[in-house]
This record gives structure tokens, C-alpha cells and sequence, in this order.
């Protein structure tokens, strides 16, 4: 059972927990509606997505870079 707090003020401006508070009562009650009915809302549209494309030219040059690297940091070492 949903029970929703009553705050009761003398001010005539919500805090900043109270104003916290009522946007979550009501995004609860969206879900939790004491009615049988669902609330529907309309879903955004897909957002296009791009197939995947292989990079092999970069990771090829990655390997190219990693391995200057490599052969530096082993020269130095010598």
C-alpha cells in the first residue's frame, strides 16, 4: 500500500525536500495508481544505429606504435 507523507507549512515555499519529496510521490504514483489501469506513455523514437565497422588500419597502426615502444623502452635497457 502506497502512503504519501502530508507537510504541513506555514511557508509559502516548498524546501528543497519537500519539493524532492513531491516529485518522487508522484513519479511513484505513475506506477502505483490505486486504479487498474496502466499509464501509457509514449516511447521516444529509436534512436538510429550504425553497424559496426572493423578497424583493422587502427589497431594496426595501434600494434605499430606499441611495438616502437617496446623496442625503445628494450634499446634503452641495453
Amino acid at each position: 500500500m502506497l502512503a504519501l507523507r502530508v507537510i504541513s507549512t506555514s511557508r509559502s515555499t516548498p524546501t528543497e525536500e519537500e519539493r524532492a519529496f513531491s516529485a518522487a510521490s508522484a513519479f511513484v504514483a505513475q506506477f502505483y495508481s490505486w486504479d487498474t489501469t496502466l499509464v501509457h506513455r509514449p516511447r521516444a523514437a529509436p534512436i538510429p544505429r550504425v553497424a559496426p565497422v572493423v578497424a583493422q588500419e587502427a589497431e594496426s597502426s595501434a600494434q605499430v606504435a606499441m611495438r616502437t615502444e617496446l623496442q625503445s623502452i628494450m634499446e634503452e635497457r641495453d
